[in-house]
């Protein structure tokens, strides 16, 4: 498939589910080679499902292996944050 990121890596942080997971693919079916990283979401349905997204769970505060995993592979093309977390905000009042 030829589009506009046809040739390039991708690495999208929080890509396991959510508008990241969606990144990851809108970014493969633009022809991109993407690396979805984050932590298992609660329902599996939810991971990224495209041949040119490989799911990595992995959590980004653990900088050793996440340096690890940008290192392989060649230079990375694009870079896309999505990683966070929500808290409810009965927590904070």
């Amino acid at each position: 498939m030829s589009g506009e990121f046809a040739g390039r890596r991708a690495f999208v942080t929080g890509g396991t589910s959510g508008i990241g997971a969606a990144t990851a693919v809108l970014l493969a079916e633009q022809g991109a080679e993407v690396i979805a990283l984050g932590l298992p979401p609660a329902d599996p349905a939810d991971l990224p499902a495209h041949p040119r997204v490989r799911v990595v769970e992995h959590d980004v505060l653990d900088r050793a292996g996440l340096s690890g995993l940008l290192s392989t592979g060649g230079p990375l093309d694009v870079l896309v944050n999505c990683a966070g977390v929500s808290h409810d905000r009965e927590e904070y009042d």
